[in-house]
């Protein structure tokens, strides 16, 4: 580009070169944040993805879960529960908000007993393998927005779930 490119003219059009610049710039900053919000929503940030797929678990992990953390309303998403323990069955209990923002659409293996548990919770009686064992898939629907927290519990062991449901 010339010298004389870059000045502002009056003739045959006006304008102001500065600001057309300052233009050029504010475009060029708008597309690198539509490509950067294409990037996070391809990695998970809006739903299922790397971004999105979290796990929590004790130290000694006895207990581990894995969930999506970003859902979408109306969508639905998995929670994966890895318990060990003693005797022939495990109660785990479902607590906080989880129960507000999803509803249960299924779950493998179903429990031998469900009973609502004080505080709004959720105690599911699960029939345990020979080694103590459980792994059971719950299928939810997110049915709320906003952040919603969430503990899942088995006998003295806990973990936290912190989860986000876009509208």
């Amino acid at each position: 580009m010339g010298a004389d490119e870059g000045r502002s003219r009056t003739y045959p059009v006006r304008e102001n070169m500065p600001l057309q610049r300052m233009a050029w710039r504010m475009e060029r900053l708008g597309w690198y944040c539509l490509v950067l919000l294409a990037v996070l929503a391809l990695a998970g940030l809006f739903s299922k993805g790397p971004l999105s797929t979290a796990s929590a678990a004790t130290a000694d992990n006895s207990l581990r879960v894995e969930y999506q953390r970003f859902a979408r309303n109306g969508a639905q998403s998995q929670l994966m529960v890895d318990a060990r323990g003693t005797g022939d069955s495990l109660d785990i209990i479902l607590a906080g908000e989880l129960l507000d923002g999803f509803s249960i659409e299924s779950m493998q293996p179903e429990p031998q007993q469900s009973i609502s548990h004080p505080g709004n919770g959720l105690r599911l009686r699960m029939a345990a393998n020979e080694q103590g064992q459980v792994r059971v898939r719950i299928q939810l629907k997110a049915d709320g927005v906003g952040p919603f927290a969430s503990s899942l519990s088995v006998a003295d062991q806990q973990v936290e779930l912190r989860q986000f449901i876009y509208p």
